[in-house]
């Protein structure tokens, strides 16, 4: 009778820890989907906000932007093609409920061109709308840090919006867990405020604030491990607790950025016919982050720069405003200083000149002290959507099309009322 005992209480032992680890790797695809509400509370992630490997995971999908593909093999065509160029996004109720890959055709000046959905402003405009208020805590932080929390916080918001990894999910997920997720961050709005954390990697706390701990952004981990904090804090953000959402599409979301796949361009959809690709900058070869254009604002324009480590050429969709015959301040805080310059292709022939110059070689200065210039707005500026480019160049002058050490960021989205 004690060895039948002692048989059974190792058999119900057994059973215990087969239990326990069954909870620990939780099944992503079976378990139910739960929302949780913590407005008041904190999810904290641990250690465990830098990945968790005992979960298996499927290889990487790939994608086609092809239009009219059965991808799904169900008998209907997945991705259809639209024309634009007669389309007011703004009045397509439907727009932003279409599969991300969807194909516009687009007449250009340079010819016909097919852009899939989600790399139009429009949608990058309208989906996934979080925006960073402020980098609160005891601690300061550094200016750096800011700069790669912005980063990746911008990179992660790109990465989502691809078929890629909308594909990635909807396959990683049962179906109800998956449309869940996915019809969450296409409606969100909503601030985020950012922490400092002593003692754990990543906490959230719904329609408040993500903690990160500083090391996470230090030279030696952030390419590694920012983005899989940033995108697990994000997901519980969206008030999603530990059902298998963040641990599901952290290191998708990592890799995809490693592979540089939030870089692609967004196509500007306010000038669809008249679209033509100007200059690129170019740089020397041994051109670094030292020189690029780290803080420069323009206030009351929604010219805010504050995150440019990447150096090189950049370009946004952000929407910028301007009146005509207005005056505007030019504000930088640079780490090496030297000249840049300011252009509004007014024209929109793509070209820069001189009379479309509003900050001409200024001197920026250096060790991140304040720099301060005027310009203004011509009065008889043509109204309209217009592309604004700001070169900064350390040792040479800032020219429209090619600068040496330094860096080139235009704003293709730019209203002149």
């Amino acid at each position: 009778m004690k060895n039948l005992n002692f048989i059974l209480s190792i058999f119900i032992l057994s059973l215990i820890i087969v239990s326990c680890n069954k909870d620990d790797n939780f099944d992503l695809n079976n378990e139910n989907v739960r929302e949780l509400d913590f407005t008041n509370d904190i999810i904290d992630d641990g250690l465990a906000a830098a990945g968790n490997n005992s979960v298996s995971r499927p290889s990487t999908l790939r994608f086609s932007n092809s239009s009219l593909m059965d991808t799904d093999n169900d008998g209907i065509n997945d991705y259809a093609e639209l024309n634009i160029d007669n389309l007011d996004p703004n009045q397509y109720d439907d727009l932003l409920s279409m599969d991300p890959s969807t194909l516009f055709t687009v007449t250009t000046v340079d010819g016909i061109r097919k852009i899939p959905l989600y790399q139009t402003s429009f949608y990058q405009d309208k989906m996934l709308d979080f925006d960073i208020s402020s980098f609160r805590s005891s601690d300061p932080w550094t200016s750096i840090q800011k700069e790669r929390v912005r980063y990746y916080f911008d990179a992660i918001k790109k990465i989502w919006l691809t078929p890629e990894f909308q594909d990635y999910v909807k396959n990683k997920f049962d179906k109800t867990k998956a449309t869940h997720f996915l019809d969450k961050f296409k409606t969100v709005k909503r601030n985020v405020q950012f922490r400092h954390s002593r003692s754990v990697r990543g906490r959230s706390n719904l329609w408040n604030y993500i903690s990160i701990i500083p090391w996470v952004i230090s030279d030696r981990h952030h390419p590694h491990h920012m983005p899989i904090v940033m995108s697990h804090e994000l997901v519980h953000h969206l008030g999603f607790g530990h059902n298998g959402i963040p641990y599901g599409t952290q290191n998708k979301a990592r890799q995809m950025i490693r592979d540089g796949k939030a870089d692609y361009e967004v196509f500007d959809i306010n000038k669809k016919t008249n679209y033509i690709k100007p200059c690129v900058p170019g740089s020397a070869r041994n051109n670094n982050n030292y020189h690029s254009i780290h803080y420069l604002n323009i206030p009351g324009t929604n010219i805010n720069l504050r995150r440019h480590w990447r150096g090189d050429y950049e370009e946004y969709s952000t929407p910028v405003s301007f009146n005509r015959g207005s005056n505007y301040k030019s504000i930088t805080h640079f780490l090496n200083g030297g000249r840049y310059s300011i252009w509004i292709d007014f024209n929109d022939d793509a070209v820069f000149d001189a009379s479309e110059r509003l900050l001409n070689n200024v001197q920026t200065s250096s060790r991140w002290k304040k720099a301060e210039y005027d310009f203004s707005i011509p009065a008889n500026a043509n109204k309209g959507v217009h592309r604004l480019r700001i070169v900064k160049s350390t040792y040479h002058s800032a020219q429209a099309c090619r600068y040496i050490k330094g860096q080139a960021v235009d704003f293709t989205n730019v209203s002149i009322e």
